[in-house]
């Protein structure tokens, strides 16, 4: 088992970037994440305006780390096995990002304790941590992507299904992969409509496989005990949905062994089009297609 800490953090995915660590395929890793602000709160529950991070400082991701062996064309499956949070984080609202920002004049953070595995927002709202993985991906074939972003790659896709339990699909563009992990949320409601859940620093668990290019994949794709679900990204919502419909449709296609217009018609009346993020920010719009399994 190797660890990563959470002191050997990149802002953008690249091919450019040296690895921190090599490990096998099939290896377990700890990485260690540092909170979408790079830990500027500090540890004590506390209401604080604060000026934002830039969008290129943004969302430091741990790595990157190479996968021994792993080259163009394969595909690495990355087995969430746990997600351990530290014991604050913080809630946000800005007046440049969020759905609703009328009245908002000044970046605010709301510093919270987890303790027990609940969210104390006051004394009297207390509610179960959901905890998940904001930002995973593996280094684009061409142009530097910052983790601020999703994309091909993975990068920031804001995916309530990357939790524990889960298995996440990367299509690798370049030699050794170089997978990158950060921006962990405590809880995030789907839509993350003030482009901020709960920020928390954690250590995430991972078992890290390597598919040959026999699996072939054009974007993140994700598996959960019950259900097969693809991503997409755009500025439009019509585009994203189209990219989770098609990605989706090519899968059953081969994985049922049925025609495409059997595919289409299995998504349209079983499967769900549901929203990871969609707060008004440069991130755009995310999207997943979850496919109850068959």
């Amino acid at each position: 088992m190797e660890k990563v800490t959470r002191d050997q953090v990149i802002y953008s995915f690249t091919r450019n970037c040296s690895p921190v660590m090599t490990i096998e395929a099939g290896e377990i890793l700890v990485v260690e994440t540092l909170d979408a602000c790079n830990g500027m709160f500090q540890n004590k529950p506390a209401d604080v305006y604060f000026s934002p991070p830039e969008t290129e400082r943004a969302n430091p991701a741990t790595g990157p780390i190479a996968i021994k062996g792993t080259k163009p064309g394969d595909v690495l499956a990355i087995h969430i096995l746990d997600i351990e949070l530290e014991n604050f984080g913080f809630y946000s609202i800005r007046p440049d990002m969020g759905i609703i920002t009328d009245g908002v004049q000044k970046s605010l953070a709301r510093v919270v304790e987890i303790e027990e595995k609940k969210v104390h927002f006051t004394e009297n709202i207390v509610y179960p941590v959901r905890p998940m993985v904001g930002v995973i991906g593996v280094a684009p074939r061409e142009e530097s992507i910052p983790t601020f972003f999703p994309g091909a790659h993975g990068g920031n896709m804001d995916n309530n299904l990357v939790r524990k339990g889960a298995t996440v699909y990367l299509p690798v563009q370049v030699k050794g992969g170089l997978l990158a992990i950060g921006d962990v949320h405590a809880s995030m409601g789907d839509g993350e409509t003030t482009a901020g859940g709960i920020d928390i620093s954690a250590t995430v668990t991972v078992r890290v496989d390597v598919r040959g290019q026999n699996f072939a994949l054009k974007r993140p794709f994700i598996e959960t005990e019950n259900l097969w679900v693809t991503t997409g990204y755009s500025r439009e919502f019509y585009e994203a949905t189209r990219m989770v419909v098609e990605d989706m449709a090519v899968f059953l296609k081969e994985r049922l062994d049925i025609t495409l217009h059997e595919a289409l018609m299995l998504i349209s009346g079983h499967g769900d089009v549901r929203i990871c993020q969609a707060a008004n920010c440069p991130v755009g719009i995310t999207l997943r297609l979850e496919m109850p399994k068959l």
